[in-house]
């Protein structure tokens, strides 16, 4: 599994199927948080994708020179993206997504960048978070070629 690229979380489940949910059963027998984290899959799916996102301790994002406008992005080289079927995480964060966000958001973590036509087609939402994004360094503008 590649630490740069972006990662699907279906193949991960596949992982978190075989090895972790039995070992969190297995501990979870002897603990009062099996309940609580079994049952609320959501939640459990947000920790992992959280998880496996964060940046090492020693990846540090540059803020950007200039301001942002909406135009052709692409992620940075350090960024960390994965999605799953309602959230998507990058670099630690989650957030659910559904919709044409969703679509938007799972294009970018796949393609690592977006066209012009995308981000100004993107809902209002969408673009904040971008804009977020952008200014953490996580993206950058793609000048047109």
């Amino acid at each position: 599994m590649s630490t740069t690229g972006s990662t699907v979380l279906p193949e991960i489940r596949t992982v978190t199927a075989q090895f972790f949910l039995p070992l969190l059963h297995a501990v979870g027998r002897r603990t009062a948080w099996r309940k609580p984290v079994l049952h609320g899959g959501s939640a459990l799916a947000c920790a992992l994708g959280e998880v496996m996102t964060e940046p090492k301790p020693r990846v540090w994002f540059d803020e950007p020179g200039h301001d942002w406008t909406p135009g052709a992005v692409a992620l940075d080289r350090r960024t960390r993206m994965m999605y799953d079927e309602r959230h998507i995480f990058i670099n630690g964060e989650s957030f659910r997504a559904g919709g044409a966000d969703a679509r938007l958001m799972r294009t970018l973590a796949d393609q690592r960048s977006l066209n012009a036509t995308q981000v100004q087609r993107a809902s209002t939402d969408a673009q904040a978070l971008l804009q977020d994004w952008f200014d953490a360094g996580w993206l950058h503008r793609r000048d047109a070629a």
